[in-house]
């Protein structure tokens, strides 16, 4: 045997380098981030409460965006986790790409619930004085 045979067995012998999926880490990313956006959220609602303000638009303005990336989380969690699966993939990142998902879905949840609970509370407030 040659060297450059030998050389070419232990290259094709020799494991590939597994690299983290960019989709799993931006699911992670976006779930926080979404998080992140609902406490500022909750922040402002509670601020505004005592100081009896009664402007709409920060608070949509905090909901979509929370929603928006919570969607993308869901998005970019399915589509790594995917990847990840694949017969040929040679990717790591399935935890990053689930906790995504996991926050996607329960942001997403609780977006739902509060744009619910904002409804019913203010169709039960009756006019103003």
């Amino acid at each position: 045997m040659s060297a450059q045979e030998h050389s070419e067995q232990s290259d094709a012998e020799q494991p590939l380098s597994e690299a983290t999926n960019w989709m799993a880490v931006a699911a992670l990313v976006l779930g926080l981030l979404g998080v992140l956006i609902l406490t500022l959220f909750f922040a402002y609602v509670v601020r505004q409460r005592y100081l009896d303000s009664t402007n709409v638009m920060p608070v949509a303005a905090f909901l979509v965006g929370a929603l928006g990336a919570w969607i993308l989380a869901l998005f970019f969690g399915h589509a790594g986790r995917r990847q990840i699966d694949a017969p040929n993939g040679r990717q790591k990142g399935r935890g990053f790409a689930t906790a995504g998902i996991v926050l996607g879905r329960l942001g997403l949840a609780l977006t739902i619930a509060i744009i619910a609970i904002s409804l019913l509370l203010a169709a039960n407030a009756g006019p103003g004085p």
